[in-house]
Protein backbone atom coordinates (compact mmCIF):
# COMPACT_ATOMS: atom_id res chain seq x y z
CA UNK A 1 0.00 0.00 0.00
CA UNK A 2 1.75 2.75 -1.40
CA UNK A 3 1.69 6.39 -0.38
CA UNK A 4 0.02 7.41 -3.33
CA UNK A 5 -2.58 4.39 -2.44
CA UNK A 6 -2.90 5.99 0.72
CA UNK A 7 -3.93 9.86 -0.61
CA UNK A 8 -6.43 8.24 -2.89
CA UNK A 9 -8.09 6.05 -0.89
CA UNK A 10 -11.05 8.37 0.11
CA UNK A 11 -12.09 9.11 -3.28
CA UNK A 12 -11.74 5.48 -4.07
CA UNK A 13 -13.60 4.05 -1.22
CA UNK A 14 -16.70 6.98 -2.43
CA UNK A 15 -16.44 5.78 -6.16
CA UNK A 16 -13.92 7.83 -7.48
CA UNK A 17 -12.06 5.78 -10.39
CA UNK A 18 -8.38 5.35 -9.11
CA UNK A 19 -6.80 5.67 -12.25
CA UNK A 20 -8.64 9.62 -13.29
CA UNK A 21 -6.66 10.65 -9.58
CA UNK A 22 -3.83 8.69 -10.39
CA UNK A 23 -3.14 11.88 -13.04
CA UNK A 24 -4.56 14.49 -10.96
CA UNK A 25 -2.14 13.52 -7.41
CA UNK A 26 1.13 13.65 -9.71
CA UNK A 27 0.91 18.07 -10.26
CA UNK A 28 -0.06 18.07 -6.86
CA UNK A 29 2.33 16.16 -4.76
CA UNK A 30 4.82 18.18 -7.04
CA UNK A 31 3.44 21.23 -5.62
CA UNK A 32 3.52 20.39 -2.00
CA UNK A 33 7.08 18.82 -2.40
CA UNK A 34 6.40 15.22 -2.31
CA UNK A 35 6.13 13.49 -5.84
CA UNK A 36 9.49 11.39 -4.97
CA UNK A 37 7.47 10.09 -2.23
CA UNK A 38 4.66 8.32 -3.68
CA UNK A 39 5.50 4.47 -4.50
CA UNK A 40 7.04 4.79 -0.82
CA UNK A 41 5.49 3.06 2.13
CA UNK A 42 3.95 5.57 5.09
CA UNK A 43 6.02 4.13 7.82
CA UNK A 44 9.72 5.15 5.48
CA UNK A 45 8.70 8.92 5.73
CA UNK A 46 9.61 11.38 8.21
CA UNK A 47 6.94 13.45 10.77
CA UNK A 48 7.18 16.41 8.67
CA UNK A 49 6.75 14.54 5.18
CA UNK A 50 3.32 12.75 7.19
CA UNK A 51 2.24 16.36 7.38
CA UNK A 52 2.12 17.02 3.47
CA UNK A 53 0.89 13.92 2.75
CA UNK A 54 -1.97 15.12 4.87
CA UNK A 55 -2.58 18.39 3.02
CA UNK A 56 -2.31 16.36 0.23
CA UNK A 57 -5.47 13.72 1.14
CA UNK A 58 -6.97 17.17 1.90
CA UNK A 59 -6.37 18.95 -1.17
CA UNK A 60 -7.19 15.87 -3.41
CA UNK A 61 -10.47 16.09 -2.52
CA UNK A 62 -10.81 20.11 -4.27
CA UNK A 63 -12.75 21.38 -1.39
CA UNK A 64 -12.94 25.15 -0.97
CA UNK A 65 -11.24 25.33 2.07
CA UNK A 66 -8.20 23.61 3.81
CA UNK A 67 -8.08 24.13 7.90
CA UNK A 68 -4.08 23.74 8.91
CA UNK A 69 -3.80 23.39 12.79
CA UNK A 70 -0.10 23.69 13.46
CA UNK A 71 -0.05 22.03 9.77
CA UNK A 72 3.39 22.97 9.07
CA UNK A 73 5.21 22.63 13.07
CA UNK A 74 7.27 19.03 11.93
CA UNK A 75 9.10 20.69 9.22
CA UNK A 76 11.77 23.27 8.73
CA UNK A 77 10.94 27.10 8.51
CA UNK A 78 12.11 27.11 4.23
CA UNK A 79 10.17 23.97 3.71
CA UNK A 80 6.68 25.55 5.53
CA UNK A 81 7.39 28.48 3.23
CA UNK A 82 7.50 26.73 0.47
CA UNK A 83 4.16 24.81 1.29
CA UNK A 84 2.49 28.00 2.47
CA UNK A 85 2.99 29.88 -0.12
CA UNK A 86 1.82 27.50 -2.82
CA UNK A 87 -1.13 26.80 -0.79
CA UNK A 88 -1.94 30.71 -0.77
CA UNK A 89 -1.04 30.42 -4.66
CA UNK A 90 -3.86 28.15 -5.39
CA UNK A 91 -6.88 30.79 -6.62
CA UNK A 92 -9.71 28.45 -5.77
CA UNK A 93 -8.88 27.59 -2.51
CA UNK A 94 -8.94 29.79 0.62
CA UNK A 95 -6.76 28.84 3.57
CA UNK A 96 -7.14 29.17 7.07
CA UNK A 97 -3.89 28.39 8.92
CA UNK A 98 -3.96 28.29 12.99
CA UNK A 99 -0.11 28.91 13.63
CA UNK A 100 2.37 30.16 16.56
CA UNK A 101 4.98 30.20 13.96
CA UNK A 102 6.01 33.74 13.80
CA UNK A 103 8.01 33.12 10.60
CA UNK A 104 7.55 36.96 9.14
CA UNK A 105 8.47 35.57 5.58
CA UNK A 106 5.34 33.56 6.10
CA UNK A 107 3.14 35.86 7.87
CA UNK A 108 3.44 38.40 5.66
CA UNK A 109 1.89 35.94 2.58
CA UNK A 110 -1.93 36.22 4.15
CA UNK A 111 -4.08 38.51 3.18
CA UNK A 112 -4.98 38.82 7.14
CA UNK A 113 -3.95 37.69 10.54
CA UNK A 114 -6.49 36.96 13.19
CA UNK A 115 -4.78 37.58 16.63
CA UNK A 116 -6.71 35.87 19.72
CA UNK A 117 -5.76 35.66 23.53
CA UNK A 118 -8.49 33.62 25.52
CA UNK A 119 -10.96 32.41 23.00
CA UNK A 120 -11.44 36.20 21.75
CA UNK A 121 -9.98 38.23 18.58
CA UNK A 122 -7.80 40.74 19.94
CA UNK A 123 -6.36 42.33 16.83
CA UNK A 124 -6.92 41.55 13.04
CA UNK A 125 -4.93 43.13 9.90
CA UNK A 126 -2.18 42.10 7.93
CA UNK A 127 1.08 41.33 9.33
CA UNK A 128 2.87 45.45 8.53
CA UNK A 129 -0.46 46.65 10.03
CA UNK A 130 -0.37 44.68 13.12
CA UNK A 131 3.30 45.33 13.34
CA UNK A 132 3.30 49.22 12.88
CA UNK A 133 0.26 49.44 15.85
CA UNK A 134 2.92 48.11 18.20
CA UNK A 135 0.22 46.56 20.58
CA UNK A 136 -0.52 42.84 21.67
CA UNK A 137 0.26 41.42 18.28
CA UNK A 138 3.39 43.05 18.22
CA UNK A 139 4.29 42.29 21.79
CA UNK A 140 3.69 38.17 20.92
CA UNK A 141 5.75 38.55 17.92
CA UNK A 142 8.77 40.02 19.87
CA UNK A 143 8.42 37.54 22.58
CA UNK A 144 8.61 34.60 20.00
CA UNK A 145 11.58 35.85 17.88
Amino acid sequence: FSLEDNILLPLVLAGQKYSQMSQEIRPLAEKLGIKDLLKKYPYEVSGGQKQRIAVARALIRKKPLLILDEGTSAIDMQTAYDIESRLLAISDLTLLTITHNMSKDILELYDEIIFMADGKIIEHGTFETLIAKHAAFYDFYQLKK
